[in-house]
């Protein structure tokens, strides 16, 4: 696909707010909730495989790591394919 958008999904959608515990949208549960919810459109989109570079998110900040884990670690237990290109 060369790198293009075609699934998505974002903690501030209406329809995953309210899967929230207390409304809070930035926690490792919710990330885990988002990565559901994007492994299903990846699913319906008929992507075989995604890639990503996890080290390079992980660098962003270290308050992040627990809500990058809980999303990948989601994206994997539904199923997708998950190409890293740092090589973790």
């Amino acid at each position: 696909n060369r790198g293009h958008i075609v699934a998505s999904a974002s903690s501030i959608e209406k329809e995953l707010k309210k899967h929230f515990e207390c409304n809070r949208s930035a926690n490792a549960k919710a990330a885990a909730i988002v990565g559901d919810v994007l492994a299903m459109r990846i699913k319906v989109e008929g992507i075989p495989l995604i890639h990503s570079n996890i080290q390079k998110e992980l660098d962003k900040g270290f308050g992040k790591r627990h809500k990058i884990w809980a999303l990948i670690n989601s994206l994997r237990s539904r199923g997708v394919n998950i190409i890293d290109d740092a090589g973790l």
